[in-house]
C-alpha cells in the first residue's frame, strides 16, 4: 500500500503526480496547481518510506491501482517524471479505463543495452554519492527545495542501496513491448528537455507514434526541468489538464 499526500480540494479533478527515481519532491514546484486540482503524490519505491525498496514495475502498478481504488475508483489524470513517467505510461497502457489523460515527462522508454549496463555498473559509486549528505544537501538547494524537503532528500538518499539504484535501470519500460500503445486513445502530452540524452529524445520520438500524443522539447532544459523551470512547465501542465482536446503545442519535430 502506497503512502501519499494530498493537496487541494478533493472535489476537483484528481491528478496523481509520480515522482522521479529517488526524488520524492520532484513536483515540489508544481503544488501551486492545487488551487484548481486535487493533487496526490504517492511515495514510490526508492523514496519516502520505500526508499530502500527495489523498483519492481508490476508491484508498483498494482500498488498504484490500489491507490486509485482507495481514492474512489474514478479515472484520474496522471503526470510523471523520468521513472515516474514510465510508471504513468505503463499504468495508462494497463488501465486505460482509469486514465483520463497522461503527461509523460522525460520517460526513457527506449533503453539501449549498453546504456543500461553502464548505469548498473555505476550503481555502487552512484549510491555512495547519494549517501554523502553535504552533496545531496547542495543538490536540494540547487533545486530550490525547502529546508524540510532537502532534509527528506538527504535522509532518504542514504537508504538507496546499489541494488535499489540498479533496479531503476534494470526494470526500464520497453515501449516496443507494448504494441498496443499506438492504439491507446487518451490525450498524452510528452515532454523532454533539449539538453537531455539522445536516448531520451529517441524515446520522445517513439511516443509520437500515437496519434493522440503531442510532443514538446523545452529549449535549454536538462532532465530536471520540473524543479528547475516550473515557470515554463506549470502553464503547459495546467493547460493540458484543462483542455478536452490537445492544445496546439510546438511539435518536437520542428523544435531545435
Amino acid at each position: 500500500m502506497l503512502k501519499f499526500k494530498e493537496y487541494g480540494n478533493k472535489e476537483n479533478p484528481t491528478v496523481i503526480l509520480l515522482h522521479g527515481a529517488g526524488v520524492l519532491h520532484t513536483f515540489s514546484h508544481q503544488l501551486e496547481l492545487a488551487s484548481r486540482y486535487h493533487l496526490v503524490i504517492p511515495e514510490l519505491p526508492g523514496a519516502g518510506d520505500l526508499a530502500g525498496r527495489l523498483f519492481d514495475p508490476e508491484w508498483t502498478d498494482n500498488a498504484l491501482l490500489d491507490l486509485v481504488r482507495r481514492l474512489g475508483g474514478e479515472p484520474v489524470i496522471l503526470a510523471g517524471h523520468s521513472l515516474g513517467a514510465q510508471i504513468a505510461l505503463r499504468f495508462a497502457l494497463c488501465h486505460p479505463e482509469l486514465t483520463v489523460k497522461a503527461a509523460i515527462l522525460s520517460a526513457g522508454i527506449n533503453p539501449q543495452a549498453r546504456s543500461v549496463h553502464r548505469y548498473i555498473a555505476l550503481a555502487r559509486p552512484a549510491a555512495s554519492l547519494l549517501h554523502c549528505a553535504w552533496l545531496v544537501r547542495l543538490q536540494g538547494m540547487y533545486w530550490r527545495l525547502s529546508h524540510d524537503e532537502t532534509g527528506d532528500l538527504v535522509s532518504q538518499s542514504k537508504r538507496i542501496t546499489p541494488a535499489v539504484y540498479a533496479s531503476f535501470f534494470r526494470n526500464t519500460l520497453q515501449l516496443r513491448d507494448y504494441p498496443e500503445y499506438r492504439d491507446l486513445r487518451i490525450p498524452i502530452l510528452a515532454v523532454c528537455g533539449s539538453r537531455e540524452t539522445r536516448d531520451m529524445k529517441q524515446s520522445l520520438a517513439m511516443l509520437q507514434e500515437n496519434p493522440h500524443c503531442r510532443t514538446l522539447v523545452l529549449s535549454g532544459a536538462g532532465h530536471d526541468y520540473p524543479l528547475r523551470f516550473p515557470e515554463r512547465l506549470n502553464p503547459l501542465l495546467e493547460s493540458f489538464f484543462e483542455e478536452c482536446l490537445m492544445l496546439p503545442l510546438t511539435d518536437a519535430r520542428t523544435t531545435s
